[in-house]
Formats: C-alpha cells, sequence, structure tokens
C-alpha cells in the first residue's frame, strides 16, 4: 500500500524567481580585518573618492562575503572580475554603495 502525501506550495513561491541570487555568506568583522592586515585584500573602508568608486564598479566588483551585526551589515568582502579581493571594515557610505 503506498501513502501519497500531498506537499502544499507557499503561496510566495511563484515569486522566488524574480529575487536577485546572492552568492554572499557571512563573515566576521575580525576576518575581515585580518584579510587587510595580512595583505590579503585592499582595504577600501575609507577611500570614498566617486572617481575610483567608478573605477571599481567598472572592473564588475561585486560582494562575496557580509559581516552581520546588530544593526544590519557591518563590513563585506568584495571582489572584481580580476580575482582582488577588497574589504570594508566598518559601517559606513561605502560599504552600501557596494553591497
Amino acid at each position: 500500500m503506498s501513502i501519497k502525501i500531498r506537499v502544499r506550495e507557499s503561496a510566495h513561491k511563484k515569486f522566488e524567481s524574480r529575487r536577485p541570487t546572492r552568492e554572499s555568506r557571512s563573515i566576521t568583522q575580525r576576518e575581515l580585518k585580518r584579510m587587510a592586515a595580512d595583505g590579503d585584500a585592499i582595504d577600501i573602508t575609507t577611500k570614498v573618492d566617486p572617481a575610483y568608486a567608478r573605477e571599481l564598479r567598472n572592473k564588475g566588483i561585486s560582494a562575496v562575503d557580509v559581516s552581520y551585526g546588530t544593526y544590519g551589515k557591518n563590513g563585506a568582502l568584495l571582489r572584481d572580475n580580476d580575482g582582488n579581493q577588497y574589504v570594508i571594515t566598518a559601517r559606513n557610505t561605502t560599504l552600501f554603495y557596494f553591497v
């Protein structure tokens, strides 16, 4: 005897395909600061120059890892198309511009 169980799909299931997919995961601020100190990534926390920001956007920069805290995003690890890594270690305008 075979029993079939019907699983009801969520009403919001049809909207999931419209949401942008993010390949980011969570990372701690300690790890971000360590990467900047070790030279594994370039720290762009205080570089708010619009020309530099446009240059990075043209390189295809995207968020790889994001640090979350009590009040939301605290930092991020970014990577461009060439494989260069950048870190933002504070909750500031630069973080919200790129993430």
